[in-house]
């Protein structure tokens, strides 16, 4: 008589999926950028939606006179302002969970979307200033576009082959030179810093001159995201760069003409309504009936933020278009 072996596969119904509740790592951005916009809060009940900055007369030395013993001064200087204006903007993000999906979901959806909805307003407030530096820039004022290796242009940045047109270490060296000569404030009174793609960190990081962060002592004070520095320059490497293809000014997520943005102090600024910050942002939560959801069959959750960009200074930013040879 021959003996039965009860297999897994004659008791298919019984089985089950099993869902391990811990969720994987998923990808994250490095974003960078915005720590150095100078973040100015917008008070409320103004009567108000622009904000207007000013800046002061810069020191020159031409302004200054001979004088003549007994001889009163013939010309008065005169105190000017130049002011800056921008007008805020409102962003924000929500979503909708059932009734049906709080009371049987695995995972606590609630937490998760409000998870999701923080760092969306935390990529998406970084690549706002991203967006605000590189189009200002081109076009503005000639002086604060450069192209890597010494080209010309735009164009010729298109041309080259990637070895031509890579970052290299005097593109660095001349926008410390650049930011020098106008007088660009440094960061935190350090060096100026330098946000680059991972693809400009391939060919910075290969070159024998830089020096890694953390090492020489050199681990002190450094910014969030920083890898190393070159030349006056604080580098940092940013995911959520600027890319081109064949149109300077426009972002193509599958560009391989990659902007270097070189900053000083106060070149970029974000002012921000009170408690409406996207770099915070506060979360609101409804889950209680009301005439839209009589009988509660779904809750909702969602963030605004009441902020905007503007460039500060054109003069004290800088960005250095490039290609990579990363391949």
């Amino acid at each position: 008589m021959a003996m039965m072996t009860t297999a897994t596969s004659g008791l298919t119904p019984e089985y089950q999926t099993f869902y391990d509740k811990q969720l994987l790592s998923y990808a994250q951005p490095q974003i960078v950028t915005a720590q150095f916009a100078q973040k100015k809060p917008f008070p409320r009940n103004k009567g108000a939606t622009t904000i207007r900055y000013f800046r002061p007369i810069a020191p020159d030395r031409s302004r200054v006179a001979s004088l003549l013993e007994g001889v009163p001064l013939a010309n008065f200087q005169e105190i000017v302002y130049t002011p800056i204006d921008v007008t805020l903007a409102q962003y924000g993000e929500a979503v909708k969970i059932s009734d049906i999906v709080s009371f049987t979901d695995l995972f606590n959806t609630l937490d998760q979307g409000t998870r999701m909805m923080g760092e969306d307003a935390g990529v998406y407030a970084d690549f706002a200033v991203v967006t605000q530096v590189c189009n200002t820039v081109t076009g503005v004022n000639s002086a604060n576009r450069r192209y890597a290796q010494g080209l010309a242009n735009f164009a010729a940045v298109v041309a080259a082959a990637p070895a031509a047109a890579k970052l290299v270490i005097k593109d660095l060296l001349g926008a410390y030179t650049r930011l020098t000569i106008t007088k660009a404030k440094k960061p935190e009174g350090r060096e100026y810093a330098t946000v680059i793609t991972p693809e400009q960190a391939y060919d910075v990081m290969d070159d024998a001159k830089f020096i890694d962060a953390g090492i020489r002592g050199n681990n002190n004070g450094l910014f969030s995201g920083e890898i190393g520095r070159w030349y006056g320059n604080r580098i940092l490497v940013t995911t959520e760069g600027w890319k081109e293809s064949a149109v300077e000014g426009t972002y193509d997520p599958a560009g391989t003409i990659y902007s270097a943005m070189v900053f000083g102090r106060e070149a970029v600024g974000a002012p921000i309504m009170a408690g409406q910050s996207p770099f915070s942002p506060s979360v609101i939560v409804n889950d209680k009936a009301d005439s839209g959801n009589p009988i509660k069959q779904f809750i909702t959750a969602g963030w605004k933020a009441y902020w905007a960009t503007v460039m500060l200074n054109d003069l004290w930013a800088l960005v250095i278009r490039s290609k990579s040879t990363y391949v």
